[in-house]
C-alpha cells in the first residue's frame, strides 16, 4: 500500500508497473486467489490467466479459483498505477470443507504460514478451522476470514520457519485489533488490546539460520485486519 509515494528509489510515484514471479509449493485442492488493488492487475498460475482487471479504477478486490495438483506451481503477478494512490494486496486460500476437529498438521515447504482460527479471543482449543496462508496481509472488514469463523470475537495463531541473515530486525504488525509476535519463543511485539489500523514494531536480534516464527491475533468488534512484515535495522 503505498499511497501517494513510490514504490522504490527511482520509479516514479505514478505511471509504473511491476511484475512479480515465484515458484511456490501447494497442496493439491482447490484454491482461491485474491488482489486487492488500485488500479490494474492479471494474475497467472502456470500461465493460466485467473484475473485479468488491466484498467483503472479506486480500490476493489477480485478473486479467482483454480484446482492445482500437489507440487510447484508458477505464480505470476502484473500490476500498474496510473495516478495517484497506488496499492496492491495479493493473497490465496485453499478452499476445504472443514471437519468438526481440525487435526493440525506441518506446513509443507515453501507454503508459509499455518493458521489456527479459534471461537474466542484467546486461542482456545479447539481451533474451528485451519489453512495455509503464503503471507499475513488481510482486510476482512466487518465480515469474518472464513465461513467456519465469526466475524467478531474470534483469534488467530499462525506459525512458520524462516530463514533470516544474523541482524537486528523490527517485526511489525498493523492491526485492528490486538496481536502478539514471538521469535524462537521469545515475545517481541505485545499489542494485545483494541486498536484501529494502527502499526506497531519491535526489535529483536537474531543469528543466521531458520527461526521460528509466531503471530497471535484476535479481533474483538467492528473491522477486522492484519499485516505482518519484518525489515533489519
Amino acid at each position: 500500500n503505498w499511497g501517494w509515494s513510490a514504490p522504490a528509489p527511482g520509479v516514479p510515484a505514478d505511471g509504473f508497473s511491476v511484475r512479480w514471479t515465484r515458484t511456490a509449493y501447494f497442496s493439491g485442492g482447490t484454491y482461491r486467489f485474491y488482489a486487492r488493488v488500485d488500479d490494474g492487475v492479471r494474475v497467472w498460475v502456470d500461465e493460466i490467466l485467473l484475473i485479468d482487471q488491466w484498467r483503472d479504477g479506486a480500490v476493489r478486490t477480485f478473486s479467482a479459483d483454480i484446482t492445482l495438483g500437489t507440487g510447484n506451481h508458477e505464480v505470476r503477478v502484473e500490476y500498474y498505477d496510473r495516478i495517484q494512490v497506488a496499492r496492491l494486496n495479493f493473497w490465496w486460500e485453499l478452499l476445504v470443507v472443514p471437519t468438526e476437529t481440525p487435526t493440525p498438521t506441518e506446513t509443507p515447504a515453501g507454503v508459509g504460514w499455518f493458521g489456527q482460527f479459534y471461537g474466542n479471543m484467546d486461542l482456545q482449543d479447539p481451533p474451528l478451522a485451519i489453512r495455509y496462508d503464503p503471507w499475513i496481509g488481510f482486510e476482512w472488514g466487518t465480515g469474518s476470514p472464513m465461513p467456519e469463523v465469526p466475524s467478531d470475537y474470534f483469534s488467530v495463531r499462525w506459525t512458520t520457519t524462516a530463514y533470516l541473515e544474523g541482524g537486528t530486525y523490527r517485526f511489525c504488525a498493523m492491526i485492528d485489533d490486538g496481536a502478539r509476535i514471538y521469535v524462537d519463543g521469545v515475545r517481541v511485539l505485545d499489542e494485545w488490546h483494541p486498536t484501529n489500523g494502527v502499526a506497531f514494531c519491535g526489535e529483536h536480534t537474531v543469528g543466521t539460520g531458520n527461526h521460528e516464527i509466531e503471530v497471535q491475533y484476535y479481533e474483538e468488534g467492528g473491522s477486522a485486519l492484519i499485516y505482518v512484515w519484518w525489515e533489519e535495522d
